[in-house]
C-alpha cells in the first residue's frame, strides 16, 4: 500500500515536471516568435526608414533638375528631334509617304525629310520598287540614305557591299545604320566607326535609353532608339516624352514590299500615318520638333545645348550633376533592397 503511494507520488511528479517542461518549451517557443517578430518589424522599420529617407533626397533632387530644366523648355521649346526611318522601297512609297513630308530647306513649306534605309533587295528600279528618278527626287529634297542590316552574315562586309552601291547610285557612303531588333550590340561601335558610320538606330539592346539627350564626343557614335510608328501605346508615348523633355528618338516605317500595310489596299492605316505626320506637323510649326535625318538632328541637338548652357549659366554642369546624383541613390536603395532580401 505504502509502495502503491509512493508509485503515485513519483509519477505526480513525473507528470508535473513532464508539465513544466512542456509550458518551458512553449513559452521558449513564444518568447523566440515575439523576439524574432520584433527583430523582422525593427528591421522592417530600418528598411523602410532609410529607402524613405533615400526617396526623399531623389525626389529634392529631381525637382531641382526639373526646375532648371523647365527655365530653358520655357525659352527655347524642346529641341525635340524626330527621324522618321523608312526601310523597304515599295512601289507606293513615293506616292504614298514621300508627300506627307514638307519641302526641302530653302522652300516656301517648312523643311522636313526622312531617313531612307536600304538593302540589296529593296533598291530603285527594282521590280515593285521605286524608280530611281524617284529615288533621286528623294534625294534632292533632303532625304537620308542609311544601310539597313538584319544581323545576318558578316556586318562589316555587308556595309562595305552596300556603300559601294550606294556610290553607284550617287550618294555618299552611309553614316546611319538601321539594325532588325536585337540585331545591335555596342561592341560593333569601333568598327562601325572606323566605316565612316556616326549614327545607329537601335530598339533598346544591352538596355540602352531610346530617347538620346546628349550629341556624341568626338570618336563616339551616337546611338538613337527608334520605335514602330504605329506600335499600340508606345510611340504615342514616347512622342509625348520627348516633346516634353527634348532630345532625339526615331520612329521606323515598314515600306517592304509584300509586306508592308501600305500597299494601296489598307487606306486605314494610311490615313492613321497621315494623322500622325499632323500632330507630328502641329509642334514643327511652334519649332520644338525637328523632323529631319540624324545628320541635322545632332547639329539641332549641339546648338540648342549650347543655347541651354548659356540661359543656365553657372548651372549649366549642374543638371547633369543631379542627374548622376539621382542615379547614385537609385544604386544605394538597390543596395538596401539586396541588404533586406
Amino acid at each position: 500500500m505504502r509502495y502503491s503511494s509512493r508509485q503515485r507520488s513519483r509519477a505526480k511528479l513525473w507528470l508535473v515536471a513532464l508539465a513544466v517542461a512542456v509550458f518551458a518549451v512553449v513559452l521558449s517557443i513564444f518568447i523566440y516568435d515575439a523576439v524574432d517578430n520584433s527583430r523582422r518589424l525593427n528591421k522592417q522599420r530600418e528598411f523602410e526608414d532609410r529607402v524613405r529617407a533615400l526617396n526623399v533626397e531623389k525626389n529634392e533632387l529631381r525637382q531641382r533638375a526639373d526646375k532648371l530644366s523647365k527655365a530653358v523648355i520655357d525659352q527655347l521649346g524642346s529641341g525635340a528631334c524626330m527621324p522618321i526611318v523608312v526601310y523597304g522601297t515599295d512601289v507606293e512609297l513615293y506616292d504614298l509617304i514621300f508627300p506627307l513630308f514638307g519641302e526641302a530647306e530653302g522652300t516656301d513649306a517648312l523643311p522636313s525629310s526622312g531617313v531612307l534605309a536600304l538593302s540589296p533587295t529593296e533598291l530603285p528600279d527594282l521590280e515593285g520598287r521605286i524608280s530611281r528618278y524617284q529615288f533621286d527626287q528623294m534625294v534632292e529634297a533632303g532625304w537620308e540614305i542609311a544601310i539597313y542590316w538584319d544581323g545576318e552574315g558578316d556586318m562589316i562586309e555587308y556595309i562595305d557591299y552596300m556603300n559601294i552601291i550606294l556610290n553607284g547610285l550617287g550618294v555618299p557612303s552611309a553614316r546611319t545604320v538601321l539594325f532588325r531588333h536585337g540585331a545591335y550590340k555596342t561592341e560593333y561601335d569601333p568598327s562601325l566607326y572606323q566605316r565612316g558610320v556616326r549614327y545607329i538606330i537601335h530598339s533598346g539592346e544591352e538596355n540602352l535609353e531610346y530617347i538620346q539627350q546628349d550629341v556624341p564626343e568626338e570618336g563616339q557614335i551616337w546611338r538613337v532608339g527608334a520605335v514602330g510608328w504605329n506600335t499600340y501605346g508606345v510611340s504615342s508615348t514616347m512622342l509625348g516624352t520627348v516633346l516634353s523633355t527634348g532630345g532625339a528618338v526615331a520612329f521606323t516605317v515598314d515600306f517592304t514590299a509584300g509586306t508592308s500595310a501600305y500597299d494601296g489596299t489598307n487606306d486605314a492605316c494610311v490615313a492613321s500615318f497621315g494623322r500622325m505626320m499632323e500632330r507630328l506637323d502641329e509642334s514643327r510649326f511652334a519649332k520644338d520638333l525637328f523632323v529631319t535625318g540624324l545628320d541635322f538632328c545632332e547639329d539641332i541637338r549641339r546648338q540648342y545645348l549650347s543655347q541651354a548652357a548659356d540661359i543656365l549659366g553657372e548651372n549649366a554642369d549642374f543638371i547633369s550633376q543631379l542627374e548622376q546624383m539621382i542615379e547614385e541613390v537609385d544604386a544605394r536603395i538597390a543596395e538596401i533592397y539586396n541588404e533586406y532580401k
